[in-house]
């Protein structure tokens, strides 16, 4: 029992790790998108439309958030002068979302600074194995998607 308790809190452990991870790359993330006065939920949209434009549901989709808060975003870029709702030939209400030069612009200042970000942050990483810890963190991802997610009933029963 003492080894699955080891096992439990080393996994407790790279919970943590990675959470803090997490908040330092939203950290870095709203940064990113203020080097061109915009915030990371506009960069992220913005981001979405890049390859070509997109109904708000399908961005909401993408990125598993309600088309509500998608689309109040969206609003956003439209008067801001950064996307454009354009017809959509395939569906007659659902509007696409399109980038204009304007938001162009600020996604290719926002890659800028990101690329300036990873560039000087990457010597810092020289003593790891990326790749393998890219591979270890995949592994414990697709363990994570598999594992049975807790019972929300038995909390509730404490």
């Amino acid at each position: 029992m003492e080894a699955v308790d080891a096992r439990a809190e080393e996994f407790l452990a790279l919970m943590r790790a990675v959470g803090a991870l997490h908040r330092s790359l939203h950290d870095v993330g709203d940064a990113v998108a203020a080097s061109a006065n915009q915030s990371r939920a506009r960069s992220t949209c913005l981001q979405q439309i890049a390859g070509g434009p997109r109904t708000v549901a399908d961005i909401g989709e993408r990125l598993g958030l309600a088309r509500q808060g998608v689309q109040r975003v969206a609003d956003l870029l439209v008067a801001d002068g950064l996307a454009t709702y354009t017809d959509n030939p395939r569906h007659r209400r659902a509007k696409l979302l399109m980038l204009t030069a304007a938001g162009e612009r600020a996604l290719a200042t926002m890659d800028a600074a990101h690329r300036r970000w990873v560039a000087d942050t990457a010597p810092e990483l020289v003593p790891l194995r990326l790749p393998e810890l890219t591979d270890h963190l995949d592994a414990v991802r697709h363990a994570v998607d598999a594992a049975r997610r807790p019972d929300s009933r038995s909390a509730e029963r404490s």
